[in-house]
């Protein structure tokens, strides 16, 4: 004896429509899209400052690394897209002066699909912290966010401290290695004719990359990676 097994027809439709649309999903699942990199710039709060990374959607992974000879935090985000190009920023967020985007490229010079390294350049390394912000409301826009704490000015200094505007508009390139800290100084001030005053302990050896920075800056970097102040009282640096 034969059975037979009849299934309506109308089930039998329902049935495949059901099956594109699972098939139609677990695609779409499997095959996301990488998000992109929006847009990247500086913000500032009462007592911080961030570099704020925004994003299309929240589906990528970040690793960061820290080198102190010249200090930098570098971040290489993975699975994002960017379309902009390479590209160099100058700042005046003391310690960052500068930050840049640019995509990595492996043995044949050919640049890695969605990857992508973000390198902050500091005078000095300062604490900071990471944080990821999820899209709210109607902007859809989620944002990645290095912050750090504004540098606190030493009350102690404050009578011997002046402005900017007191320093000349100096632009400052440098490329050295290993060389006396006294002498890369003595140079610094002396392209503007500035009066120097050094004490005895000041010593040791820096290896400076620097380009296009503010005399500020760069006094700033190279003092400060050996643990050294200074500040300005009339027309004299005192180190």
């Amino acid at each position: 004896m034969k059975y037979s097994l009849h299934i309506p027809k109308h089930f039998l439709c329902l049935f495949l429509i059901a099956a594109c649309l699972g098939q139609r999903s677990y695609r779409y699942d499997l095959f996301t899209k990488a998000p992109e990199l929006l847009d990247i710039y500086v913000s500032e709060e009462d007592k911080s400052y961030s570099l704020v990374m925004e994003f299309s959607a929240a589906n990528f992974d970040y690793v960061t690394n820290e080198t102190f000879a010249p200090p930098s935090v570098n971040l290489l985000l993975k699975n994002v897209k960017w379309n902009k190009g390479n590209f160099t920023k100058k700042t005046d967020q003391n310690p960052l002066y500068q930050y840049s985007v640019s995509i990595p490229r492996n043995d044949n010079q050919k640049e890695i699909k969605e990857r992508i390294t973000v390198k902050m350049d500091f005078t000095r390394v300062p604490e900071y912290k990471i944080k990821l912000v999820p899209a709210k409301s109607k902007t859809k826009k989620h944002k990645l966010k290095v912050t750090w704490e504004k540098t606190k000015t030493k009350k102690s200094k404050n009578k011997y401290l002046a402005s900017n505007k007191r320093l000349p508009p100096t632009r400052i390139s440098l490329n050295f290695q290993e060389a006396k800290l006294v002498n890369v100084i003595r140079m610094l001030v002396s392209q503007d004719n500035l009066n120097l005053i050094m004490g005895e302990d000041v010593q040791g050896r820096v290896t400076v990359a620097l380009d296009d920075v503010s005399l500020e800056t760069a006094l700033d970097a190279i003092l400060h990676v050996n643990s050294y102040e200074w500040f300005m009282q009339d027309n004299i640096i005192v180190v």
